[in-house]
């Protein structure tokens, strides 16, 4: 399965918006916590500082009255309780200085009872005196004690961090926006910067991206490119300045064969020149389809319409000498054949490097060249009984030099050229002057 791409954007504010957002749930949970906890620890807190009062006035006063006011009450003993609310604290957890709040169970039916006075919440405090004996301060919060909110805030809280925390949030996802287009744009740039690279622009400076391993990273890749232009511009220096002392030897030996076929010679002399001038004829092709190739940064190949049968026909009469062999049969068709718009030379080269290789890597067999509906078939199909498989290299078309000229100008010239082994060793060879999707 193919995995589906990402951009760079989205995964920065994706993994960024998740961390906040496990952030801020976490932090909310535990902020809601603390906060009703310490509520409690400051109700225990004020309950507590009556016992103390209390234990100042007992130095100053022995019979001074235990703390009593509009919302607190104290009982000496536990049974002293009311038992309805005594009987909603479990007596074999009772520690001095714990709290226990009591909600009574009935306060519903109080409610619809219309009673004016209704009592909600109790909190209550265990408290050891000096002398070892235990007081109950117990404090009520009741709808009538309009200076206690405490049970009003407590039950409202959870309503009050609601817009709290859909306004962090909202204050996140404008933060996660900020900093996940602080950190992509600087990479974005980058891709930017390295598409439009070309040789042209080479020579500017590189920008400043920012960080430290981008613009390692656009170092790295303009040492690249620097290094390849100059080996592209070497190389075609090199094939520009070698076109002369190439040509000339070949040119040289193409001349001499001429003048030395006009004497008289032996059949083994006619055989030697006739290898030669076979040799001299590859060398001029190979020289002039590599000449072609160092000629790629032109921007445009220059299209005609091209006579396709004509030109298959004169890359077989240019390569006559190669089908006249007695070890290998050829057989060529043409059907539905029309003109094409393409580059000559590099259709011509093309066509002859196929038709060539495929002569040169059959020893002895045959060869079918086909031309159908502009679609050109070239197969050799090897002897397999022949003794000179041994001694020669029967391979199929698509090995070579000749091949991987081919697919360079078919890549170029967008064509497409495949090459399918043959069960006796040979190849098939099918060129479309159009590309497939």
């Amino acid at each position: 399965m193919e995995q589906k791409l990402r951009t760079f954007p989205k995964v920065i504010r994706r993994y960024i918006l998740w961390c906040l957002g496990f952030i801020l749930l976490f932090y909310t949970i535990i902020l809601i916590f603390y906060l009703i906890h310490g509520a409690y620890i400051a109700t225990s807190f004020g309950i507590e500082l009556y016992g103390l009062q209390y234990e100042r006035d007992l130095t100053a006063d022995p019979q001074a009255p235990p703390p009593d006011s509009f919302n607190i009450t104290t009982y000496e003993t536990f049974e002293d309780i009311p038992e309805q609310i005594r009987g909603e604290i479990p007596k074999n957890k009772i520690k001095p200085g714990k709290l226990f709040d009591v909600q009574l169970k009935s306060f519903e039916k109080q409610i619809k009872s219309g009673e004016k006075r209704l009592d909600l919440l109790y909190m209550i405090l265990p408290y050891e005196l000096n002398d070892g004996r235990i007081l109950f301060i117990v404090q009520n919060f009741n709808q009538d004690d309009k200076n206690s909110v405490f049970f009003r805030e407590i039950i409202n809280f959870s309503l009050v961090t609601l817009p709290i925390a859909g306004g962090v949030i909202i204050l996140f996802l404008i933060i996660t926006g900020l900093l996940g287009k602080r950190l992509a744009d600087p990479a974005q740039e980058l891709a930017l910067w390295a598409q439009n690279l070309k040789s042209e622009n080479l020579h500017h400076p590189i920008p400043n991206f920012g960080f430290i391993e981008l613009n390692s990273v656009a170092n790295e890749l303009h040492g690249s490119l620097v290094r390849l232009d100059e080996f592209v511009i070497r190389e075609r220096e090199f094939l520009q300045h070698a076109s002369h002392e190439l040509r000339t030897p070949v040119t040289v030996v193409s001349g001499n064969i001429v003048l030395l076929a006009k004497h008289d010679l032996t059949t083994k002399q006619i055989k030697i020149v006739d290898r030669i001038n076979r040799a001299s004829k590859n060398m001029k092709q190979l020289i002039e389809t590599l000449l072609w190739l160092g000629r790629e940064r032109e921007p445009d190949l220059i299209k005609e319409e091209v006579d396709y049968p004509a030109l298959l026909s004169d890359v077989l009469d240019d390569l006559s000498y190669l089908s006249q062999s007695e070890n290998i049969e050829h057989q060529v068709k043409m059907k539905n054949t029309n003109s094409v718009a393409a580059s000559p030379a590099a259709l011509y080269i093309v066509v002859s490097n196929l038709i060539r290789n495929a002569f040169q890597h059959t020893p002895k067999g045959r060869v079918n060249v086909q031309l159908e509906n502009n679609v050109l078939t070239i197969e050799n199909f090897l002897d397999t009984q022949s003794p000179q498989l041994s001694n020669e290299q029967g391979e199929g078309v698509g090995v070579g030099v000749g091949l991987n000229l081919v697919q360079r100008i078919c890549t170029r010239c967008s064509w497409l050229c495949e090459t399918t082994p043959l069960e006796n060793g040979g190849m098939r060879a099918v060129l479309s002057l159009t590309k497939k999707n």
